[in-house]
């Protein structure tokens, strides 16, 4: 008899709560199957599933759980302050509505739980890049927005509370673009508890700068930056924007240049560093056809025209540097020939100016065949020939610089070498004259004609050398007269003589040397020569051509002449014709040369 009481007490219970909605499949019931001679015990029922809410219980009041299952089954249970609730992890969590539980209640007080066990959920998690942020600022909270890239996108609520760290240790603020994993509570899945981030990398643009305005005071500038593709990209320059130039020349940052911004990843249009290269000037050349000097704060102006007509005009400001490069000490004017230096970012501004006065000079070298000098208005004349035999004959006037460059003292003469220069404008006056005095000249051959000096009357003395040429001299009281051999002689008709006259006045003779027997003169070509040296005599020998060779002694009295007026002194190589007295055959008398070319 109690056996079927206890078997229909059962069976009521479980009619009783699958009125209420319980699944069989999550009741337990613990029957009272018990010896058939023992007492029935208690039943009771288990409930298993997702919390959805959670009330907790006080001392006077009652709390709530509500459950869902795999099969989307609900039940809510009662919780008192004798309700047991234990957490199976042991990380000490508290039960919290995502937990998962198991809610104990007996048969009798089937929504009663008498206890619960729960596993604490795990935290949400979610990474991606970041598209929008703001910062919570003190009682009021941000917000952060991150994006998979599945397009995916969730925003969160950021707390005062809100752990950030960046990864790596690094101490940068979270910004637009860097990539962050975001943590939140299972019950507050949008409230984020911690935020781990890697700063994006900054953003780098590369091309021709279009604009530039620098920063001033408190006043942002700007640049556009123009790739090879044709992007272009306008940044914010600020005073802390890091401005370096590459090639350093020195230049500051201009239209034109080819710049590379880096800018944070943050904040993309603010330039924090911009590294350029200066472009290549623009640079014309031509003549000058107008130009009018820029006068303080007011520009002035340079027109250009090139031989194939192009023309160009530029603004000369107080900063262009002017430079005149003949050393003439011209000013810049119209009909110079300039080179314009101007920036690649101010194509029309001159930045440097480079010019040689016009016209560029003239100038012809050769020897002095003729020369007037000036006489104070009227005009002298200088005649020159070059060594291919083109003859030139110029105007010398007051103003004609004349320069003798051996520091002899001498004044220009006939058979002198000559650099004349003159202007493109006017080719036939001379306006600097710059020459070398000629050597001496020497002449030796038989006396054919002589008449000795008469008082203050010159007289006169004709050679002719083997050759069959002549010459006169003009023979003045400061001629000096010698008789080689030392006889006693005076000299006459039929003597030989060596005359000796300056390579300005080449008629008057400086020196008369002779003797009454026919000299030895050898010619060839010089292979050796030591000059006298005080009471030292020297020596030179002479080789002809069919290699004869003879060695004279050359003495402090020796006469020596170069005829080609070079002012040079005898060497190797040059050809020569020695003169020597038969009382004195190896002793040189007089040495005439001509320098080896």
């Amino acid at each position: 008899m109690k056996k079927f009481s206890t078997k229909l007490v059962t069976r009521l219970a479980l009619v009783t709560l699958l009125g209420a909605g319980v699944t069989l499949s999550s009741v337990a019931v613990a029957s009272a199957a018990t010896p058939r001679s023992s007492a029935v015990r208690s039943a009771a029922i288990r409930f298993s599933g997702d919390v959805t809410a959670y009330t907790a219980a006080t001392s006077s009041t009652a709390g709530s759980i509500t459950l869902t299952d795999r099969a989307g089954a609900t039940l809510t249970f009662s919780t008192s302050s004798t309700t047991t609730v234990t957490e199976i992890g042991g990380s000490g969590s508290t039960l919290q509505v995502n937990d998962f539980a198991t809610v104990q209640a007996t048969v009798s007080a089937p929504t009663v739980a008498t206890a619960i066990t729960f596993s604490a959920a795990a935290p949400v998690s979610f990474s991606g890049v970041v598209t929008a942020y703001t910062a919570p600022s003190g009682s009021t909270n941000g917000s952060i927005t991150l994006l998979k890239r599945n397009l995916a996108s969730l925003t969160y609520t950021v707390t005062s509370t809100t752990v950030m760290s960046e990864n790596g240790g690094g101490s940068a603020t979270i910004a637009v673009d860097d990539f962050a994993t975001i943590q939140a509570a299972a019950d507050m899945p949008n409230v984020a508890l911690t935020i781990n981030f890697d700063v994006a990398a900054p953003v780098r643009f590369t091309g021709r700068v279009t604009a530039y305005t620098a920063a001033t005071g408190t006043t942002n500038g700007s640049l556009t930056v123009k790739d090879g593709a044709g992007a272009s990209l306008t940044y914010t320059t600020l005073l802390s924007t890091t401005i370096t130039e590459k090639g350093g020349s020195g230049d500051s940052l201009e239209v034109g240049d080819q710049a590379t911004v880096v800018a944070a990843a943050s904040a993309k249009t603010d330039a924090l560093t911009v590294t350029f290269i200066p472009a290549p000037p623009v640079r014309f050349y031509g003549q000058v056809t107008a130009y009018t000097a820029a006068a303080g704060s007011t520009n002035g102006s340079i027109s250009l025209v090139k031989p194939n007509g192009n023309s160009a005009t530029f603004s000369v400001t107080s900063s262009t540097v002017i430079t005149e490069k003949a050393g003439s000490g011209d000013a810049l004017a119209v009909g110079d020939y300039a080179t314009v230096d101007a920036t690649r970012g101010l194509p029309t501004t001159a930045r440097t100016i480079d010019y040689r006065p016009f016209p560029r000079p003239v100038r012809f070298f050769g020897r002095v065949t003729a020369y007037t000098p000036a006489s104070g208005s009227t005009n002298g004349t200088l005649t020159v020939r070059r060594r291919d035999g083109a003859v030139l004959t110029y105007s010398v006037t007051s103003s004609t610089t004349i320069t003798e460059t051996g520091g002899t003292g001498e004044t220009l003469a006939v058979r002198d070498w000559v650099t004349v220069t003159a202007l493109g404008t006017d080719k036939t006056v001379a306006t600097a004259i710059v020459f070398r005095a000629t050597a001496e000249i020497g002449f030796f051959g038989r006396v054919t004609a002589y008449t000795a000096v008469s008082g203050t009357t010159n007289g006169s003395i004709t050679l002719t050398n083997r050759a069959g040429a002549s010459l006169t001299f003009v023979v003045s009281p400061t001629t000096t007269i010698t008789q080689l051999q030392g006889s006693g002689s005076t000299l006459s008709v039929g003597d030989y003589a060596a005359v000796h006259a300056a390579a300005s006045a080449k008629s008057d003779a400086l020196t008369i040397g002779f003797t009454v027997s026919p000299p030895i003169v050898f010619a060839g070509r010089i292979t050796a020569y030591t000059a006298a040296s005080g009471s030292t005599a020297g020596s030179v020998t002479i080789q002809k051509r069919n290699g004869a060779n003879l060695t004279y002694s050359v003495t402090s009295t020796t006469n020596i002449a170069e005829i080609n007026g070079l002012g040079a002194t005898p060497a190797p190589g040059d050809q020569a014709t020695v003169v020597a007295l038969p009382s004195a055959p190896s002793v040189a008398v007089t040495i005439t040369f001509a320098v080896h070319r």
